[in-house]
């Protein structure tokens, strides 16, 4: 919530001086994707490894299946930009 603030606060202030409105658009949306991005990142080999315990513990669950990754990351990542 505070990250959110700033980032108001900030574009706020960018557009008070004449800031065109496209450039306040791509500084909220570059930090939206890097913070996607990183998410994405740290996310995918925790999942791999989250789904390699799961897929242990439990018998006949396979917890590896490529195309729900790829799913899911790309739902998840459309979301983070869009709530960018």
């Amino acid at each position: 919530m505070e990250r959110m603030v700033a980032s108001l606060s900030t574009a706020g202030m960018g557009m008070a001086p004449g800031a065109a409105r496209g450039k306040v658009l791509r500084l909220v949306l570059r930090e939206a994707a890097l913070l996607a991005g990183l998410g994405a990142f740290l996310g995918l080999p925790s999942g791999y490894a989250l789904g390699r315990l799961v897929e242990a513990q439990l018998f006949g669950v396979r917890a590896h299946h490529p195309l729900t990754f790829a799913a899911a990351r790309t739902t998840l990542l459309t979301a983070a930009l869009l709530a960018g």
